[in-house]
């Protein structure tokens, strides 16, 4: 009697299992409480690291960025968070997968929506040290990691499959952005944008809904949305010049901050192990934070204050070098954040300059806060990589719904000129530097486990190097094969012979030496499939050899034809689970 007790709770985990495989309302219920817990996560850490700051910096109120100076006896709080977040990469590197980060655009691209918990969890430990201490980084990365990881978790203990999971880890994305800035709108699209990289009926649900869940938590428990005052919008030809010339600007700037970005970071880490940059950069973050405090943290404070007043142009340029500089450093070094807060910041001080200097010239189509907005649409769009998130985060802030069709044109063309000159954005930008082959959240991970080792039909007679013509012309008549593979006595892979080549009587002359072909081309076992697609690609045959990686032997062929009707294959059976 005890025993079948025992059984209930895992009967009911059984039939909870079943019924959110096979409905969509057991899918949403998850959703909604995937939200909520990520309405809490996100409140409270923020009020955590508000009181880290406050206690830090001896401020009364209020965000480091927005105080006037910096007391002299605190300029050390920012090397102190280097060498802090130094400690927590050299324990990382000790511990090793214990500690295994992975991003949420790289999870639903490659590992069908898995994210370790204890990773994310790490990294927010680190961001809680970077952005608490004064790191010109925001706490969004760290939500976004953690809150993916949850919904991660949430898809595993409900046994969901493979899109069912990247489905979640979406929703835990868009749900951390939806609190963050209390936008369920645009938590929605980042969801759809970066993390899914695709929009459907099924998904919209259980994203929208994760999104308000979240976006109302946040609202109940810690308020702190972004609002704008902004004047009646009125577009004409010289308005519309006005906000070509700061997209472009900001563009550029954008881009400029992005590649410093990974210049710093390939130089130190060239230069000294990765634990010791953070300090580098605490220590070069004390420096300009004498000359202004907007320079540390995520900017938010900065951002309101600087947003309704009137600044001098060289002090509108000064702080913008000043955090574009603090950026870079803080990106460079390995400090952990995200971006959102600090690229529209960025976007803000170039809009308001640019304003700034076409008034001085006597030419201003756009009142400054409308440039503003502007500038900040295109620099997060640019940095961060989710253009109708970012339009409609900036939009809705104002309250005013006639600013979302210009903000959607100035974010979709942002992406056309980043595409066309930079080619990433910078998530997907530090992608491409690791060698991942990323350049959405679009699932290529199943593509990735097709192994040439599982598609190679093995060879189990190759000709040796010494086999003579004749010998070899009267064991492979023509016709019943098309190559082989030629090895020496040890096995060791030496190329191809064709078999028609050989039977051809231009050939009686030739020794083996001469007929062999592809000597230098060949697979090892561990490709994946789009990796031996490039390989027959740059080799010009639709055959190579598979050769070990270590002792050289060949151990098989495999053909193009049957690598490409593996991928159409798996590809049609992924399509069917998208639409059943």
């Amino acid at each position: 009697m005890k025993t079948r007790h025992r059984s209930y709770p895992a009967r009911a985990l059984r039939y909870a299992r079943a019924r959110f495989r096979r409905d969509d309302f057991w899918l949403a219920g998850i959703a909604a409480l995937l939200g909520i817990v990520c309405g809490v996560s996100v409140a409270a850490f923020d009020w955590l690291v508000k009181h880290i700051q406050l206690l830090a910096f001896a401020l009364g109120t209020g965000e480091i960025s927005g105080a006037d100076a910096i007391p002299p006896d605190r300029l050390w709080v920012p090397l102190a968070g280097g060498i802090a977040v130094g400690a927590t990469i050299w324990i990382a590197k000790r511990l090793g997968r214990r500690l295994e980060k992975v991003d949420p655009i790289e999870a639903n691209a490659l590992t069908g929506g898995r994210i370790p918990l204890p990773g994310a969890l790490w990294i927010m430990v680190q961001t809680l040290l970077s952005h608490g201490m004064g790191a010109s980084v925001g706490m969004e990365g760290a939500h976004t990691q953690l809150c993916s990881a949850l919904g991660s978790k949430a898809g595993s203990l409900a046994s969901g499959r493979r899109n069912d999971m990247r489905l979640l880890v979406a929703c835990g994305a868009g749900a951390s952005i939806a609190a963050l800035f209390q936008s369920p709108i645009a938590g929605a699209f980042y969801a759809f944008e970066l993390v899914i990289a695709a929009y459907s009926i099924g998904n919209l649900a259980p994203v929208v809904i994760a999104s308000l869940a979240a976006a109302g938590t946040r609202m109940v428990l810690y308020p702190s949305a972004l609002h704008f005052e902004v004047p009646a919008l009125s577009l004409g030809p010289s308005a519309v010049v006005m906000i070509l010339m700061i997209t472009f600007a900001t563009v550029a700037m954008a881009i400029t901050v992005m590649r410093c970005c990974t210049r710093v970071e390939t130089l130190l880490r060239a230069v000294m192990p990765s634990w010791l940059a953070p300090v580098v950069g605490g220590a070069g973050l004390a420096i300009l934070a004498l000359a202004s405090p907007a320079a540390l943290s995520s900017g938010r404070s900065a951002l309101r204050d600087l947003f309704a007043q009137d600044a001098f142009w060289w002090v509108l340029a000064g702080v913008l070098v000043l955090k574009a500089l603090a950026v870079i450093l803080s990106i460079g070094t390995g400090f952990r954040g995200g971006l959102s807060f600090a690229s529209l910041f960025l976007g803000m001080l170039c809009g308001k300059l640019i304003a700034t200097l076409m008034a001085l010239l006597g030419w201003q189509p756009l009142p400054t806060e409308i440039c503003e907005l502007v500038g900040m649409t295109v620099s997060a769009t640019a940095i961060i990589g989710a253009p109708l998130a970012m339009a409609f985060l900036v939009a809705f802030a104002t309250g005013d719904i006639a600013m979302v069709v210009p903000l959607v044109c100035v974010a979709a063309l942002t992406t056309v000129l980043v595409r066309r000159l930079f080619g990433f954005s910078f998530a997907t930008w530090r992608f491409h530097l690791r060698g991942d082959p990323i350049r959405s959240a679009a699932d290529v991970g199943w593509l990735q486990e097709l192994k040439v080792g599982e598609m190679m039909r093995r060879d189990a007679t190759p000709v040796l190097y010494d086999t003579d013509l004749a010998q070899f012309r009267k064991r492979y008549p023509p016709g019943s094969r098309h190559r082989v593979v030629v090895t020496d006595r040890d096995g060791t892979y030496l190329g191809i012979l064709s078999v028609p080549e050989l039977h051809n009587p231009a050939s009686d002359d030739k020794d083996m030496a001469d007929l062999l072909r592809l000597s230098g081309s060949y697979l090892t076992p561990e490709m994946t499939a789009p990796e031996a697609l490039k390989h027959f690609a740059r080799s010009g045959s639709d055959a190579l050899a598979v050769v070990d990686r270590d002792t050289h032997k060949a151990l098989g062929v495999l053909m193009e034809p049957y690598v490409l009707r593996r991928s159409a294959e798996l590809a049609e059976r992924r399509m069917h689970a998208l639409v059943n």
